[in-house]
This record gives structure tokens, sequence and C-alpha cells, in this order.
């Protein structure tokens, strides 16, 4: 019996002390609004601060309240309209120009000892980095090599050469890339030609673009 008692005594003691100290967690100085609030003893000056919402001053003591926020005044007139400023710098050059063509419609045949264009664009004067892309294919059961050139106005930019093999519907990719400068106003040519020795051959597809840049280094 006597362990019981003992027993029941811990856990009331420990319960005590466990609203003793939930108590202080929720304590609040300052105060939700920011107020601190303090007592001021009328009898030797002791000033102690509290939590007005869980204490109060003693009745030798005088509340004091400090950090309080006034009513907001009115609004002031608006101000005069100040002098405008200098203009500024001029700001960097606008986004990249860029212009493209696709052929994948018709497919275009090659034709033996000639050059044929496969794709084409028409840009303004200035200056370019060029890109194409594009696929070429053998129906016949022959050897034939395939040149294919990027070329601006006519002047050529990149070339590749392509070997389809003795096997019909045998094909290579073709990727070109360059960069190339149009003078003047006028508008200017950008295009894809290819030549091949062989029957048979032609360029289902082809893709170009052309971005519109700034100085050619």
């Amino acid at each position: 019996m006597r362990k019981i008692i003992r027993s029941t005594r811990f856990w009331l003691l420990g319960a005590v002390v466990a609203v003793g100290f939930a108590g202080t967690a929720y304590a609040t100085i300052p105060g939700g609004d920011g107020t601190i609030h303090g007592c001021y003893a009328k009898s030797g000056g002791t000033l102690r601060v509290i939590d007005a919402s869980v204490t109060n001053c003693k009745s030798g003591e005088t509340a004091l309240d400090w950090s309080q926020k006034g009513v907001p005044g009115p609004q002031g007139p608006q101000g005069e309209k100040g002098e405008s400023g200098e203009p500024g710098p001029a700001g960097p050059a606008g986004g990249v120009d860029s212009f493209g063509a696709l052929n994948d419609s018709d497919i275009v045949p090659l034709t033996p000892g000639a050059f044929v264009t496969v794709v084409s664009k028409e840009v303004p004067a200035g200056n370019y980095a060029v890109f194409a892309t594009g696929e070429v294919v053998t129906t016949e059961d022959n050897d034939a090599r395939v040149l294919c050139q990027l070329r601006g106005e006519g002047e050529g930019i990149q070339t590749s050469n392509s070997d389809l093999v003795n096997d019909a519907n045998e094909r290579d990719r073709i990727s070109l890339m360059g960069h190339h400068g149009f003078a003047g106003t006028a508008t200017r040519t950008l295009e894809v030609v290819c030549r091949t020795e062989a029957e048979g051959v032609t360029a289902p597809f082809f893709n170009l673009v052309a971005l519109k840049v700034g100085t050619l280094n």
C-alpha cells in the first residue's frame, strides 16, 4: 500500500511541474500587439516585466506599458511631380532573327552529273549562322556517290560526301553547317544543292535553318 501511495504522489508532483512549465511556455512578452507590460513598485521603485495575459500588478505597484503603437495619422497630401530624368543608354540588341525552310513533301530526284537544289531560303542581307540536315537515298542496286553542298548566293559554305553502296533503299544522313555574310540591302539565297553520278538517287528530306547574327569572326 505504501508503494502505491508513493507512486501516486510522484505522478501528482510531475503533473504540477508540467503545468508550471506549460504556463511558462505560453507566456507572451511582449504582448501580441508588441506592447511590453511592467509593474513599478511605489515604494523602492522596483520594476518588473510581466505577461499581462496571466499576471496583474500588485496593490503596491503601478502598471507601466511601453512600445505601444499609437493610432495612425491621416495620410499626407501627394507631393509634386518631379522633373524628367536624362534618357538612359540604348539597350542591347533584340533576339536573334531565325529563318527556316523544310522540304519533306516532295522527293527530289538527283540528276546524274548536275547539281540539284533540294532546299532553299531567301534571307535579308546580313550575317548568318547556317545549319542544314537531310537524307539522300538510292532506289537502285548500284553504287552511288553523292556530293551535297551548303551555299550562300552560289558560294560554297560547306560540302559533304556520301557513299551509297550496292543496296536499294540505302540511305545516308547529311549534316552541313557554317556561316556566311551578305553585304548590301537586297535579299539573298541560302540553299543546299546535291549531285550524284548514278541513276535512282533522291533527296526525300532536307531542313535548312539560318540565324541572323552580329559580326562574323
